[in-house]
C-alpha cells in the first residue's frame, strides 16, 4: 500500500480461505483501517480476533462491530453493501463501462468475474435505477 498500490491483497477471513485483490478506493481509509488492525494485533498475541472456534470469533466480530466501530447502527451485510457502492462507482467514474464495472465489483467481493449481474441484482439494486 504505501508503495501506490491499486489493489489491497486479503488473505485471511476470505470466504473458503481464497486470497483475491481488492481495489483500494479510498487510501486513506484503508491505510488507517490496516495500521489499526496492525497494532491492535501487536497488543493482542498477533492477533484481531483470538477465539477459540468460528463461531465464538464471528459472534466477536458482530459485537464488536456494532458496539465499537459503527455505533450499534451497522451489521457486517450493511458494511458489504456501502462497499459495493464505492466499489462500483470507482471504476464507473474512471470511465468503464457500467457491465465492467460490475465485473470489477463482483471480482473484489471475491465472486469472481462471471458474477456481474448478481451484483446488479442482489447488492445494486438501488444503484441500477440511477444507471440502468
Amino acid at each position: 500500500m504505501l508503495r501506490g498500490d491499486k489493489t489491497l491483497k486479503v488473505i485471511f477471513g476470505t470466504k473458503g480461505g481464497r486470497a483475491r485483490q481488492t481495489t483500494i478506493v479510498n487510501r486513506e481509509k484503508v491505510l488507517a483501517a490496516v495500521n489499526r488492525a496492525v497494532k491492535y494485533a501487536e497488543n493482542n498475541n498477533g492477533k484481531i480476533i483470538d477465539k477459540p472456534d468460528m463461531k465464538s470469533a464471528m459472534d466477536f466480530y458482530r459485537n464488536t462491530l456494532r458496539t465499537e466501530m459503527t455505533g450499534g447502527n451497522e451489521t457486517p451485510h450493511s458494511l458489504r453493501y456501502s462497499y459495493v457502492e464505492d466499489a462500483f462507482r470507482y471504476p464507473f467514474a474512471k470511465g468503464y463501462p457500467k457491465e465492467e464495472s460490475l465485473t470489477l465489483t463482483s471480482m473484489d467481493l471475491g465472486h469472481g468475474d462471471g458474477r456481474g449481474a448478481y451484483i446488479k441484482n442482489v447488492y445494486c439494486q438501488f444503484l441500477m435505477n440511477c444507471f440502468f
